[in-house]
């Protein structure tokens, strides 16, 4: 069974923070660079929906925590734009932030705006490359590498390499939409106390009101292989065709098939397969972004099902037609 607190710590401790720039020296002015036009990435397809795994005895533990932890993992992508569930931005998302509004003002000046580049060195080395074509801005990691601090003490090495796009739409009633695919590669080293390797491929439309924000047709894979306290492990999470609508005060509600594969970073093994999930009622989340209170129904193969009531120390399990049980997160 998965520990959320060693999840949230793996998730959420680091925060993306790259150098700037310094001032250009005074003198004749430097001509403007006629940028050059990156290659446009190809996302690698996503699979088809996956076969239902049979819900019983022998997977009763992994059942709930792939169920819980991987739309909690796709979230993560969405970044600052998720109030209700997320932590710090993605690297992606913060990098896109920064100069997401300058974008839209350009795209708005102008029918045929020109291709535009915008270069921000990290920290150590490398650096992350955005640029803008119209309505679509794409980030590439660089080899970026940083120094960060980790939540309790200490820092830890990391470096990403990878792309992120961000496609704006039209959507009457939003204050934006856009269309975000995502395939990068995080690496940290913490020295003993973990390092990972994590592999992330997604695509999804996202729409936001205010701080509501709603994702549709996400599809999500995230691949995690390295140590944690000495432990080894290697692990796959997934989520497809993933429904989420999420608002502040209302709870969040979602539906969708999710999965996972491997051994997970606790020493457990994970569910091996997928379920179909959605919510009976909202979830709610505590100040960690762990849910504390909701409903969530589980679907399998041949009929079989399972009922997870969330509360602020465990669950409540109907597995089947068997009487619900009441477990704590191990």
């Amino acid at each position: 069974m998965l520990k959320h607190t060693a999840l949230l710590a793996m998730t959420g401790l680091l925060l993306t923070s790259c150098g700037g720039g310094g001032d250009a020296p005074s003198g004749a002015p430097t001509p403007t660079p006629v940028p050059t036009p990156l290659p446009t990435p190809v996302p690698t397809p996503l699979p088809e929906p996956s076969p239902l795994l049979k819900l019983g005895a022998e997977n009763r533990f992994a059942a709930p925590a792939v169920a819980v932890y991987a739309p909690i993992s796709a979230l993560y992508v969405s970044g600052d734009l998720v109030k209700l569930p997320s932590k710090a931005a993605a690297p992606a998302a913060r990098a896109l932030l920064r100069s997401k509004q300058a974008m839209q003002k350009r795209a708005a000046a102008s029918a045929e705006p020109a291709v535009e580049v915008e270069v921000e060195k990290c920290a150590v080395s490398g650096e992350i490359v955005i640029e803008y074509r119209g309505d679509v801005a794409t980030v590439w990691f660089k080899a970026c590498r940083e120094t960060q601090a980790i939540e309790g003490g200490g820092t830890a090495q990391t470096e990403q390499t990878g792309w992120a796009r961000y496609s704006w739409i039209d959507a009457v009633g939003y204050d934006e939409a856009y269309v975000l695919e995502e395939q990068t590669t995080f690496a940290v080293d913490a020295g003993p106390m973990f390092s990972y390797v994590e592999k992330v491929q997604t695509r999804a439309r996202l729409f936001q009101k205010g701080e509501r924000l709603k994702i549709e047709d996400m599809d999500f894979t995230r691949e995690d292989r390295g140590s944690w306290a000495g432990v080894a492990y290697d692990y796959i999470e997934a989520a497809q065709r993933l429904r989420f609508e999420i608002d502040p005060l209302g709870g969040a509600i979602l539906q969708g098939r999710v999965g996972g594969w491997g051994t997970h970073f606790t020493g457990g093994p994970m569910l091996n397969g997928m379920l179909d999930v959605a919510t009976a009622q909202p979830l709610f989340f505590d100040a960690d972004d762990f849910p504390v209170a909701g409903e969530m129904l589980l679907k399998g193969a041949v009929g079989t099902s399972a009922r997870v009531a969330l509360t602020p120390s465990g669950y409540r399990l109907r597995l089947n037609q068997e009487p619900e049980v009441s477990l704590p997160w191990e």
